[in-house]
């Protein structure tokens, strides 16, 4: 056949003609992007910002986490480029010879551990030998404080300037930038909703001084002639911290879609007393339902008093109720005790109750 007898001519000349092929790429040329027609100067780059901008993680400001910041990651890609943010230069933790401040989060085989280590804050301030610094982010920072001189009471004081006299906003205008990002905001309303509501400190900074504060920012960068970048506050009550978490063991087995059942209830005892040893072993009865002070401050479950007092009206310790009889006998207890409360006496409290126990509405 001819096409087998030279199909492996044609083959070898695919072959080549594939390798042949070179794929022509055209060479790319960075952009910075332009403001208006006009290319954007990312030559001196400054980012203003809270704990996500500092490189805050584990509940700490660590020394690992800091040289891997956004700001500096964004710092990199400029230099990668070829488009500025050279020596771009963060308040390192570790020139105080730290590996962070704060008390970071430590997870064990055992879960979380808070106390495991130590509590370091910085006691020196590192501007006169390692300043001027790029990342003006201080963990903790409201809006409203980014042109307070009072921040260097905490961390802002390990590398301002002028302690008690400079703050973070004279500090990165002191650097002439021509390019920033602004991330500030959350803490303005985080500290209100962790507290609880709480009034004083921690309350919500009014609308009308946040937009002083970040005007005053805007402002001054455009004074400098910087273009910048502002980054959304996120919902915070997207946050783990405000979403609920069941903190009873019916609760959490609901959001696993499993119910509180008998079986269930010995593989959690079980668990519970090799974790921990000597746990008592609650019935569902003792779990969902409240105790009652019987006198003499004796507390016994609810339910449990009420099985014993059927027991004892039937003159059998060992008779186990019926849900129905349980239930009229708490629905009883219920009325008399509030019309005792209301004033009858224990005979016309007895009547009240037995007819509310026999109405519809009991």
């Amino acid at each position: 056949m001819t096409f087998k007898r030279y199909r492996s001519l044609i083959t070898a000349g695919v072959f080549a003609l594939l390798m042949a092929c070179k794929p022509e790429v055209d060479d790319f040329t960075p952009s910075g992007g332009s403001s208006n027609g006009t290319p954007i100067d990312y030559t001196t780059y400054v980012a203003f910002g809270n704990s996500l901008t500092a490189g805050v993680s584990d509940g700490a400001w660590l020394s690992s986490s800091q040289v891997n910041s956004y700001p500096q990651l964004i710092a990199n890609s400029l230099q990668q480029a070829g488009l500025g943010a050279s020596g771009f230069n963060q308040p390192l933790i570790s020139h105080s010879g730290n590996e962070y401040f704060g008390q970071p989060l430590i997870l064990t085989n055992e879960g979380p551990c808070f106390t495991c280590t130590q509590p370091v804050v910085p006691t020196s301030n590192i501007y006169a030998e390692h300043g001027g610094f790029h990342n003006m982010a201080v963990s903790g920072m409201k809006a409203i404080e980014v042109n307070n001189p009072a921040l260097a009471a905490g961390l802002y004081g390990y590398f301002a300037s002028e302690p008690g006299v400079s703050t973070v906003l004279t500090d990165a205008i002191a650097l002439d930038p021509t390019f920033y990002t602004m991330w500030l905001g959350a803490n303005d309303v985080l500290g209100f909703a962790q507290s609880g509501g709480s009034l004083g400190s921690g309350a919500i900074t009014p609308q009308e001084d946040y937009e002083a504060a970040i005007s005053l920012v805007l402002d001054a960068m455009d004074d400098k002639g910087a273009k910048g970048a502002i980054l959304n506050i996120p919902d915070i009550t997207e946050a783990a911290l405000f979403n609920f978490i069941a903190s009873d063991l019916e609760g959490v087995l609901q959001l696993a879609g499993q119910e509180l059942s008998e079986p269930v209830l010995v593989l959690v005892n079980g668990f519970m007393d090799d974790a921990i040893g000597g746990v008592k072993n609650p019935t569902i009865t003792e779990l969902v339902t409240p105790s009652i002070d019987i006198g003499g401050g004796t507390m016994i479950n609810a339910v449990a008093g009420i099985v014993a007092q059927i027991q004892g009206s039937v003159g059998d310790p060992t008779y186990v109720p019926k849900s129905a009889e349980i239930a009229a006998a708490i629905v009883y207890a219920g009325a008399y005790e509030e019309a005792i409360e209301g004033g009858a006496t224990e005979e016309m409290a007895k009547v009240i109750a037995e007819n509310y126990v026999a109405s519809e509405e009991g």
